[in-house]
């Protein structure tokens, strides 16, 4: 037996025996806190089976001709009328998908010479209008429904996430400037009208208690019905997005297990305690969700990516490291429209041995041995 296999064995035999116990200890009513303060604690977390949460799974691969075939899926989002995915990496291609996982158009950096389309490094869904972003060519397509170029922006910038409203563009560049005598800190958060003459500042930035702020990783943009928010690793906040710059949103409080402020100053210390101890601190807020009815989002801890929904009716909070259903792992989703959730199934998630079977399908077989591509779609409750 392959090393492979029998991790996947192994791990599939543990999660239907959690799926087996009272998982109700990893529901939390939220106390009352100074407003936009989330309690997290990542040691209740626990297996959440899916039908306290959602309803209606649906397993879907996406099915493409070879000449459109995506590699792998490096961005999935939804909204009522398709699922769109993107491969960034290997065929630097979108391709757009009715409910059905059937294609229905595709748009990639090949389909002409005269556009220097150099990579499509973001995507970002906005009512009728598709916008991808080209880091290094510097500049943003608009394309629509039918991923048809509408409009092209350029600028003189590169940026690495893209989010868009209907009046303003906004960038994050992964980029650092640092003044090493008085350990300043800025990021670059673009900000710019979609019409005119563009430029952006460095936006500088310190979280609380003075402490700067040195190592930025897997900063995301995510939608949601009524606005735009950005999360930024290791400060545990959630930021919504406006015309004058960053503003908190919500402050995510890992009690005990929250990275402390000498930590965060050194990332080379970041990954020397999570090496030697996984469970060190939990951090990594990213995939932040949000309407009227609920609040979720995945961090970091022990090494694997953990879940965190706020029912607001309720107050309840569920905090998850397997959302489980028949036995098997479902992934936490990353995009949603409304009350329909979407997140893909890719090879990692299934080397660690996170599924078995989903609906019938060999999701292993599958994924890993035909190169299939496959995403889960599951609604509200």
């Amino acid at each position: 037996m392959k090393p492979l296999t029998a991790i996947f064995l192994v791990c599939s035999l543990c999660i239907a025996s959690l799926c087996c116990c009272d998982s109700r200890q990893n529901v939390v009513r939220q106390e009352k806190t100074e407003e936009g303060m989330l309690l997290v604690d990542p040691n209740k977390a626990d297996v959440t089976p899916f039908a306290s949460l959602f309803k209606d799974l649906r397993v879907l691969e996406l099915k493409s001709p070879s000449e459109y075939n995506l590699a792998i899926i490096s961005k999935v989002d939804i909204d009522g009328r398709a699922i769109y995915a993107l491969d960034r990496v290997f065929s630097r291609r979108i391709n757009k998908y009715n409910f059905k996982g059937e294609l229905q158009s595709s748009f990639s950096v090949y389909d002409s010479d005269t556009l220097n389309l150099k990579n499509i490094d973001d995507f970002y869904l906005l009512e009728e209008s598709i916008f991808i972003l080209d880091s290094e060519g510097k500049q943003v397509f608009e394309l629509n429904s039918d991923l048809k170029i509408r409009n092209r922006f350029h600028f003189s910038f590169s940026a690495h996430k893209l989010a868009v409203s209907n009046t303003q563009f906004y960038f994050f560049r992964n980029e650092f400037a640092y003044n090493l005598e008085d350990e300043s800190y800025f990021y670059n958060y673009i900000n710019t009208d979609l019409e005119g003459s563009i430029s952006y500042t460095k936006y500088p930035f310190t979280i609380e208690l003075g402490t700067k702020l040195r190592l930025s990783v897997k900063e995301s943009f995510s939608r949601s019905s009524d606005n735009i928010y950005y999360t930024q690793w290791l400060t545990d906040t959630i930021f919504r997005a406006t015309k004058s710059g960053l503003e908190k949103a919500y402050i995510v409080d890992f009690g005990e297990k929250k990275a402390r402020g000498s930590l965060m100053q050194n990332p080379e210390k970041v990954k020397e305690k999570l090496m030697a101890d996984p469970t060190a601190f939990a951090s990594g807020i990213c995939f932040f969700l949000e309407e009227s009815e609920f609040l979720s989002f995945q961090y970091v801890y022990n090494g694997g990516p953990h879940y965190f929904y706020l029912d607001k009716e309720t107050g309840n909070s569920f905090i998850s490291n397997f959302i489980s259903f028949e036995g098997n792992f479902v992934p936490f989703p990353v995009g949603h429209h409304k009350e329909r959730f979407i997140a893909a199934i890719d090879e990692y998630q299934i080397e660690q041995g996170f599924y078995n079977e989903l609906e019938g399908i060999d999701i292993y077989n599958e994924v890993v041995n035909n190169g299939r591509n496959y995403v889960v779609t599951y609604d509200l409750k």
